[in-house]
C-alpha cells in the first residue's frame, strides 16, 4: 500500500474483542519502539478495507513529531 503503519495499544479495551490498538498509516517512516511522538491525521471509525482487514479505530496519513 506504499504506507507504513504504527501500532498503539493505549491500555484500554481487550485484546480478544480486538479494540485495544489504535491503528496509524503513514506515507512518513522513522517511527521506533519506544519513541515518544505526537502524531496528527485523520481518524476514522469502523474502516473495512475488505479482504479481512477492518480497524474499529485508525488514522491515516498520520504525521509524527518526535
Amino acid at each position: 500500500m506504499g504506507t507504513d503503519w504504527a501500532h498503539i495499544e493505549d491500555g484500554t479495551g481487550k485484546k480478544e474483542d480486538l479494540n485495544n490498538k489504535i491503528i496509524f498509516r503513514s506515507t512518513q517512516g522513522g517511527v521506533a519502539v519506544g519513541d515518544e511522538v505526537v502524531a496528527k491525521g485523520v481518524l476514522y471509525l469502523n474502516k473495512d478495507y475488505g479482504s479481512g482487514y477492518f480497524y474499529p479505530v485508525i488514522v491515516e496519513n498520520a504525521v509524527f513529531n518526535k
